[in-house]
């Protein structure tokens, strides 16, 4: 089987491409100080590395790197980071407009996205609000933030309110309101929300059973490059697992996690053999 690549030689052989001046080993060497392990790969590579502590001024200063290299990548995380102000960074919406607006003219889908909802940025810090509530246990404060946030029409709050409809946290177990709230966020393109939509018209959870509607939506996901680099890479519905997307902050929801990173070696073939390899030892 040859020689065992471990997690260090990965990291070791990404930090000596970085220091040579590789932009996607630099915004690699960001995301992981960034405490993005999981979804720097799409896969389980370095899930729970201890070599690279969390640290968010690092991260930044690795972005900063790639970013002069006029990577999209890193030019989008500066752009999160600042959005969201992380210990050491401090909050700077000015900075986060002017990061996203690099990306997008080189055409980073999702930093248009964030330009173009920019008006929501303040809502979405709420809704993180809320989603501490949620994940200290005081549901009822939570489903309070989220429900008014998803009457002004905040998908992220939308889905969180279907999320505790449908667990009956913080109000009351309500199937059928869950799966409006979810086609509520579905409508305005959240992945999650589209994903649970399907699996409910599959087994007519709170909702009419429609296979030919729940197939219809998984074609639709299937094309999308977010669920094509998320948990859901399979882009089979799971009726049985809706995999409803629980209440996460805002700021670490899947369009942050699961797809930025997924091809940053698509130009070092060195290392993707070794990321093979070490995949194929797992």
């Amino acid at each position: 089987m040859g020689e065992v690549i471990t997690q260090q030689m990965i990291y070791e052989q990404t930090k000596l491409r970085a220091e040579e001046g590789e932009a996607k080993a630099q915004c690699q060497m960001g995301a992981w100080y960034e405490g993005n392990v999981k979804a720097v790969t799409g896969v389980i590579f370095l899930e729970g590395f201890k070599g690279v502590p969390v640290d968010y001024v690092k991260a930044v200063e690795w972005y900063l790197k790639a970013a002069e290299q006029a990577d999209t990548d890193a030019l989008y995380r500066l752009g999160i980071i600042h959005k969201w102000g992380k210990p050491g960074v401090a909050q700077d919406y000015a900075k986060a407009k002017d990061y996203f607006g690099q990306a997008a003219e080189l055409g980073c889908e999702w930093s248009q996205k964030e330009l173009a909802d920019e008006k929501n940025w303040v809502l979405d810090e709420e809704n993180n609000r809320g989603a501490e509530f949620y994940n200290e246990g005081k549901y009822e404060e939570a489903f309070a933030i989220f429900k008014k946030l998803a009457e002004q029409g905040l998908a992220g709050a939308q889905n969180n309110v279907a999320v505790c409809y449908g667990n009956g946290q913080g109000t009351v177990l309500d199937n059928v309101k869950a799966t409006e709230w979810y086609l509520k966020a579905a409508e305005q393109g959240h992945i999650g929300a589209q994903y649970t939509v399907g699996c409910r018209y599959y087994k007519g959870n709170g909702i009419a059973k429609d296979k030919e509607k729940a197939k219809e939506i998984e074609n639709k996901l299937k094309e999308h490059k977010t669920y094509k680099l998320n948990e859901l890479k399979d882009y089979t519905l799971n009726p049985d697992n809706e995999r409803q997307y629980h209440i996460i902050e805002e700021s670490e929801i899947i369009v942050e996690r699961q797809y930025v990173f997924w091809a940053v070696y698509s130009q070092s073939k060195e290392i993707n053999a070794i990321i093979n390899d070490f995949i194929n030892e797992k």
